[in-house]
């Protein structure tokens, strides 16, 4: 099954490809053929969102000032104090011209949209770092915290204090705790002006919708409609037709909760 079928949505199994001239996968040969750059084998969830207003397509030098300041930036092991951060980081699978003497896919190497486009649209991908302390160890440690301020000033701190101390302990703990990664793959079908993002989780839509927001929905005016029962009822005719769409989602919006980014 190829992506760009406008049918695809819920949940899959099988094994997933982009067919698409001009992209080179693991199999590419320079004899010119189109490439399958192979997205996911096995089962998994794809949710589908359907793009609004703007325009059919945008040129690098419209969507590359907007990438720039939303990418994932360099792991660090050390020194974030933050539980979760995420941002857009550079897809596997798809290699350009431009790749052709520099290493592709390596952390901090320089990459733009060039390097996620394919025939349809843009293979993008999120990276989604979490931190975590261990609860246990963080209420021995404050404790420990509590109990030295006692020994010291003969009694244990007022609530206002002790807040101050946990907030304190609990970032110095995640500025050396070690992040776990996740990715959500998105593909983003210009031609059908449709977004399809791997994944079922709630937790992983949240971090898409608000991504995608910030980054290309609000700059370009996009509204990016989930489409869930019944807008799978909506045909591709009427998707296209941008007066027709608005005035049908505006209508079910009413009628039933829709997810507008």
């Amino acid at each position: 099954m190829q992506l760009s079928d406008a049918r695809l949505g819920g949940s899959l199994s099988g094994f997933f490809y982009i067919s698409s001239p001009g992209v080179r996968s693991p199999g590419w040969s320079p004899s010119g053929a189109a490439a399958d750059m192979s997205i996911h084998s096995g089962a998994m969830a794809v949710a589908r969102f359907r793009i609004l207003g703007g325009k059919d397509s945008y040129k690098f030098s419209d969507l590359n000032p907007l990438l720039m300041p939303w990418q994932a930036s360099a792991i660090k092991l050390d020194g974030i104090d933050k539980e979760e951060q995420f941002g857009w980081d550079r897809p596997t699978g798809v290699e350009t011209d431009r790749d052709e003497h520099s290493p592709v896919g390596t952390d901090g190497d320089p990459w733009d949209m060039s390097h996620c486009q394919i025939a349809d649209g843009y293979i993008l991908r999120i990276r989604l770092e979490r931190r975590k302390v261990p609860a246990s160890l963080f209420q021995i440690l404050f404790k420990q915290r509590l109990n030295a301020i006692a020994a010291k000033t003969g009694k244990m701190p007022p609530r206002p204090e002790r807040a101050r101390v946990k907030e304190e302990l609990k970032r110095k703990l995640l500025e050396r705790a070690l992040p776990t990664l996740s990715y959500i793959d998105v593909f983003w079908n210009e031609t059908h002006r449709e977004i399809q993002v791997f994944s079922g989780s709630v937790k992983a839509l949240t971090v898409f919708e608000e991504l995608f927001y910030k980054t290309f929905a609000e700059p370009l005016k996009l509204a990016v409609v989930k489409i869930d029962p019944p807008l799978l009822g909506i045909s591709r005719a009427e998707w296209e037709n941008g007066s027709r769409a608005g005035k049908t989602v505006s209508k079910f919006a009413v009628a039933v909760p829709a997810s507008l980014v």
